[in-house]
């Protein structure tokens, strides 16, 4: 009975290790279900978990720099706005203030500047 069993035993295990190699070349998904597996099982790290990873570092790279990029664009932008209202109300002061020059006689016009 223990023969029986042992032959039994050793006859299922070649079967289904034939079994799988066939699989193995025949089906892209049973190699990456199976190797999925056999990875997780192991804990080595398959080409595509590695491939997944080098992307998510290069995503987050991306990420950051388009942060910074719109950070810059920002304070760019907002630098701009009060470089421009304080030249504007500057402008203008001087403009207001050319204005009263002329009105008293201190100055000529606009013109003789």
């Amino acid at each position: 009975m223990i023969n029986w069993t042992k032959r039994l035993l050793l006859t299922c295990t070649i079967l289904g290790l034939l079994a799988t190699n066939v699989l193995t070349l025949i089906s892209t998904a049973f190699n990456a279900d199976l190797s999925g597996f056999m990875s997780t099982a192991l804990g080595v790290a398959t080409v595509t978990e590695a491939l997944n990873t080098k992307i998510a570092k290069q995503d987050q790279v991306i990420k950051k720099r388009k942060a910074v990029a719109s950070k810059f664009g920002n304070r760019l932008a907002v630098r701009t706005l009060t470089i421009d209202t304080g030249s504007e109300a500057n402008a203008q002061a001087l403009m207001g203030a050319l204005q009263n020059d002329q009105q008293f006689g201190f100055m000529g016009g606009i013109g003789d500047l």
